[in-house]
């Protein structure tokens, strides 16, 4: 699934089918390898967190919920925080600039992210479009990403 087709799903309750809110952001675990929870606002309030864990599903017109509104805990009291992946600098080991991570693809049912989907910036996007990398085992907590070196080459 890709992040940016999740952006601003209605967050959707099975108990009663009522609208509960929209997803405002992904959060990532502390290795920012996996989604482990949705950031949503609630009612308008930002800042309610929905764990990966307790949704049903995500489709290309909702995310679905039990409904348990106890589930949509704040922000500060779960237990990840958002964890900034978009826009940081995509490096490989060897120097190279691949360019600024635009989005992610990951799992709707395990989290696992699967790709990063990289800006070259806006030229340079136009003219070849952007490119797509996998995922790492691993990501820094901030700083610029980097890719090991592939048998190969110089990183992807």
């Amino acid at each position: 699934m890709f992040r940016r087709k999740v952006i601003g799903l209605p967050l959707v309750s099975l108990a009663d089918g009522e609208r509960a809110g929209y997803v405002k952001e992904l959060i990532l675990d502390p290795r920012g390898t996996h989604v482990v929870a949705l950031q949503v606002e609630v009612n308008g309030h930002e800042g309610r967190v929905l764990a990966l864990e307790d949704v049903h599903a995500i489709g290309d017109g909702a995310v679905t919920f039990s409904g348990d509104s106890a589930l949509l805990v704040p922000l500060s009291q779960g237990k990840a925080h958002a964890r900034p992946l978009v826009g940081r600098r995509l490096l490989t080991e060897a120097g190279s600039e691949l360019g600024v991570v635009d989005d992610f693809w990951f799992d709707p049912k395990s989290g696992q992210l699967t790709r990063y989907e990289v800006s070259g910036g806006v030229l340079q996007d136009v003219l070849k479009g952007r490119t797509t990398v996998p995922s790492l085992a691993s990501v820094p907590l901030s700083g610029d990403i980097l890719l090991p070196a592939s048998p190969g080459g110089d990183g992807v």
